[in-house]
């Protein structure tokens, strides 16, 4: 299982969101946010595309092309 995270995690088919917890990265599900309760470790995700547009603005406004985030 380990041996396979590793290969995962090289290849770029899976990601570290934080310290032990993986996911695959957005080439194989679609992009999404995540909300964290820092009390009781709820993690739930979403997707905004005001965020998203926002997010993209910001980056323009300082000469940037927003590739990932």
């Amino acid at each position: 299982m380990y041996r396979n995270l590793s290969v995962f995690l090289q290849f770029g088919v899976a990601q570290e969101v934080r310290p032990g917890l993986y996911e695959l990265t957005d080439r194989f599900k679609q992009h999404h946010h995540y909300q964290l309760c820092r009390v009781c470790g709820l993690r739930s995700g979403f997707w905004d595309e005001g965020l998203e547009r926002a997010l993209e603005k910001t980056a323009e406004k300082a000469g940037f092309v927003l590739e990932e985030h």
